[in-house]
């Protein structure tokens, strides 16, 4: 027997065993992902919230103008990183030696549009930064510099409108809460009476994961508070060779320095670090936001017993038919 799921352009065959039955199938619910969705609900907030002040940030940056220096930093800061990013696609392209010409040499844009782009790359930059730190994954600082690359090159180039960086970062968050809906939907979770089969099938990315309830040694329910009142959360099965354990780990650091004489200078530097071992796992290798998950707990924990009574059961069944022979043996 064979359990067909279409999705979209494609279609996965879960196949059970043979004498296996499907008690369960779902997808993650749809507030689980909410910690995805918040990301770019944030930067549609930060967008709409610095268009309505456009004027009074620029009102702002033009009667003070230290402010103007100072975010001038951050936009180099954000050239810098580009750079760096554009050099891994192709090493013969030097965005540091041409833009700034592009920016302050021809003086294509205003000092309160500058000091504007300023302030946009200094709200990523400690955004990404705070992401990172919290969410454990410094891909996160990857993405917001990918976002304000995307956002601020429109730009520099052509000349639009002051508000079109954000109205472009609101544009990439609409299509980023797309793929994280799309992400939701391509996690599969089968429980049979036999296993646990946990798929992740999204674009190009196919991932399976099957655990059988002999392999479990503990079992680990986690609900937030909005798991508890939408009725949604996350199981995670613990093996004896750890998986459903991991550690949370993040280090955020800070440095500053400045050239005293022109042979001497003099750096400081701040570092933190934050780690714990805790259940954890992969979204597509434990039963992550799952609707009920109350029920299903039962559910796996009656087949995790079951198992561990089946060999005490076949034992005894065993010791039964070797007395029933020897007995029907002494009859005879």
């Amino acid at each position: 027997m064979s359990v067909g799921r279409e999705d979209n352009k494609h279609i996965f065959e879960f196949k059970l065993l043979d004498k296996e039955n499907l008690l369960r199938v779902f997808h993650p619910h749809p507030l689980s992902f909410f910690n995805l969705y918040a990301v770019w609900i944030y930067l549609i907030i930060l967008s709409l919230f610095l268009i309505y002040l456009e004027e009074k940030i620029y009102s702002f940056i033009n009667n003070y103008s230290w402010l103007f220096s100072t975010l001038l930093y951050f936009v180099s800061i954000g050239v810098y990183l580009i750079n760096l990013l554009l050099n891994l696609i192709s090493s013969n392209f030097n965005l540091i030696d041409t833009l700034p010409k592009f920016l302050f040499m021809e003086g294509q844009f205003s000092p309160e549009t500058l000091g504007f782009i300023g302030l946009w790359w200094l709200i990523l930059i400690f955004s990404s930064l705070l992401m990172s730190y919290l969410k454990i994954s410094f891909k996160w600082f990857s993405i917001f510099l990918l976002i304000g690359f995307i956002s601020t090159l429109p730009k520099i180039l052509f000349n639009l409108q002051n508000n079109s960086i954000q109205l472009i970062t609101i544009f990439i968050a609409v299509v980023g809460m797309v793929f994280v809906e799309l992400y939701r939907r391509a996690h599969t979770f089968y429980i049979t009476n036999f296993r646990i089969v946990e798929i992740l099938d999204f674009l190009f990315e196919e991932k399976i994961s099957e655990l059988e309830y002999s392999k479990i040694e503990n079992l680990i329910m986690q609900q937030s508070i909005l798991g508890k009142i939408f009725n949604f959360g996350t199981i995670i099965p613990i093996t004896a060779s750890g998986l459903g354990m991991g550690k949370d780990a993040a280090i955020l650091g800070a440095g500053a320095g400045g050239k005293i004489t022109k042979k001497f200078g003099i750096g400081i530097g701040i570092g933190s670090e934050k780690g714990i071992n805790i259940p954890r796992g992969r979204s597509y290798y434990v039963l992550y936001g799952i609707p009920k998950p109350h029920e299903v707990y039962d559910i796996i924990s009656e087949k995790m017993h079951e198992m561990e009574e089946a060999p005490y059961l076949d034992e005894i069944s065993k010791n039964i038919k070797k007395l029933v022979e020897g007995r029907k043996g002494n009859g005879k």
